[in-house]
């Protein structure tokens, strides 16, 4: 956003208000995040396999603009640049499947309602973060002098300590061009002006941003009209959010606005499209150049272009420990809201654990409490779709290789966040005192302020019973023993979490066993990774772990189902 990125820190200072939940067609938030671009990677891992070819993989629909794909900013504004305060009703749904972001006055009633500015205006933001691949969206651009129409993709340093951004920007005074920017880490912003053969606020025109390692292109209606070449040193690294917003500001680059009422832009079919290396992404779509994307009536993307690309699964820098209860932070939270008529929407396959889906934790430990080093080969694939967690003392290598500890482990987190619905994999649990075969959700304030999380844990000792655990906002763990009436190590069992804005259920072979009522004031809101590990320690709670060799959780079929 040309030099007004750094007052850009929406997520901490302002509330994030959800759309209705749901509401028109459903969607799934398949992540797209490639290893290289996980937040946690390691240098080297961005660097390794250069030979790696990108092409497209699955499109990810997000045209529902609903609050599983979705999330409005209301009831703050940017800074000193924006001239705008951001309100939620300020960006709805029109003719279908668009969505408006107007600008006014409230009917008069800004500054006092639009946080001391003298206009409101509309903004959105993904629910979740994705990686490497094209982000598109169909534009249809004011022409109102002191108006910018956005499209951009962004991370701040609230939401994974840096800031990247890359823009598409259509000044109303200057609707033939388009300002490309980016931004690498909180550095100076690289520009670039496009000349459009067309008038952007005449009709929707389709827009893209194709994010890879070494490159990013922006795409016109299906013609690549700039690329600024790079490198994993020079561009952004970060998987951000997919954001849309219009606003007013900034006369010396956007011109006077002169206010004679309402003033719109026009967005629809937005969509993210992977960038998948051949050596990872399994089920490819072919590239966008040759199949058009399903659903969508404008020209097809370029076909992505060779870059380099990882191998090997990321590497997860240390976070805090998903049992840890700190004291909550003041950051606002996201409070999605259920629409009264449910649409069924797909599930998301996470099976394929592979690094577009899922980030190894590697060469770090939780802490006191966990007497264990994460490894990645800890983590491996067995018996063709299964993922083995092993705990063992790696040939007496620990704890010299295990972060200090006696034993090493294995633990997995999602590529992305995701939202309300169910989070469900199939487990067999070890049977071995002083261990926890668990999964569970969990969101911390490195990742987003705040610490939620919603387990499920099968301690060894007592491989009968599931102890279901939530956490908001960093309070103490509310529990719940269920027993279960089989013991869970000896056979593959499926196990879920369904979070709502109102419950949260525990269902195990497709049976609720427990359910824990409340509201978005006393359960988890933040949209949270899915993970899973199996780890020794706290023997008062687990029970003595007498080690006799390598011991291990087996899991399958993850699969995260968008609430309705």
């Amino acid at each position: 956003m040309k030099s007004l990125l750094y007052t850009r820190f929406f997520i901490a200072a302002a509330t994030m208000t959800a759309l209705s939940a749901c509401s028109g067609s459903g969607a799934s938030t398949v992540p797209g995040t490639l290893a290289a671009q996980s937040a946690g990677t390691a240098a080297q891992a961005r660097s390794a396999a250069a030979a790696a070819v990108y092409t497209a993989g699955t499109p990810i629909d997000l045209s529902a603009w609903n609050s599983s794909l979705w999330i409005k900013s209301d009831g703050w504004s940017d800074g000193s640049g924006f001239n705008v305060g951001w309100r939620a009703d300020h960006a709805v749904g029109v003719n279908g499947s668009q969505l408006a972001l107007t600008i006014d006055t409230d009917k008069g009633a800004c500054p006092k309602a639009c946080s001391g500015k003298p206009y409101a205006a509309g903004e959105l933001q993904s629910s979740s973060t994705y990686g490497y691949g094209v982000y598109q969206m169909d534009m249809k651009a004011s022409n109102a002098s002191g108006t910018v129409s956005a499209i951009f993709t962004y991370i701040d340093p609230t939401q994974n300590g840096t800031n990247d951004e890359i823009d598409v920007e259509i000044p109303g005074a200057r609707t033939t061009t388009l300002e490309t920017t980016y931004y690498r880490h909180g550095g100076a912003g690289v520009e670039h002006t496009i000349n459009l053969s067309f008038d952007a606020s005449a009709a929707f025109h389709t827009y893209g941003i194709q994010w890879l390692p070494n490159s990013i292109s922006w795409i016109v209606d299906g013609n690549t009209l700039y690329t600024a070449a790079g490198s994993p040193t020079t561009l952004p690294t970060v998987p951000p959010y997919f954001m849309l917003n219009f606003w007013t500001g900034v006369p010396s680059w956007l011109g006077p606005f002169k206010y004679a009422g309402p003033v719109q832009a026009l967005y629809q079919n937005p969509k993210f499209i992977p960038a998948c290396a051949t050596v990872l992404c399994t089920g490819a779509s072919p590239a966008p150049s040759s199949s058009p994307v399903p659903g969508s009536s404008s020209t097809p993307i370029a076909t992505l272009s060779p870059a380099p690309a990882p191998t090997v699964l990321p590497t997860v820098k240390p976070t805090a420990a998903p049992t840890a209860t700190p004291a909550p932070t003041a950051k606002p939270t996201i409070a999605p809201t259920a629409t009264p008529a449910p649409t069924p929407v797909p599930t998301v396959d996470l099976s394929a654990w592979n690094s577009t889906l899922w980030i190894k934790s590697d060469g770090w430990s939780d802490g006191t409490g966990f007497n264990l080093g994460w490894r990645a080969d800890h983590a491996v694939g067995v018996n063709g779709s299964q993922l083995a967690l092993t705990i063992d003392t790696d040939n007496g290598a620990c704890p010299a290789a295990c972060s200090g500890k006696p034993y090493a482990g294995g633990e997995l987190q999602s590529a992305s966040t995701y939202g309300f619905g169910t989070y469900q994999v199939d487990m067999k649990t070890s049977n071995a005192s002083g261990t926890v075969s668990t999964f569970f959700t969990y969101i911390d304030p490195t990742q987003n302020g705040t610490n939620d999380e919603i387990d499920v844990e099968i301690p060894g000792a007592r491989s009968t019973t599931l102890e279901a655990t939530y956490y908001r906002h960093g309070g103490a763990g509310v529990e719940h023993t269920i027993n279960l009436g089989f013991d869970s190590s000896a056979a593959f069992h499926a196990y879920g979490i369904r979070w709502l804005a109102n419950s949260i259920s525990w269902i195990v072979d497709g049976q609720v066993l427990y359910t824990a009522a409340g509201s978005p004031a006393t359960l988890p809101t933040v949209p949270p990774y899915f993970m899973i590990n199996f780890w020794t320690g706290v023997p008062s709670w687990l029970g003595p772990f007498n080690y006799a060799g390598p011991v291990q959780a087996l899991y399958q079929n993850p699969k995260f189902i968008p609430a309705s």
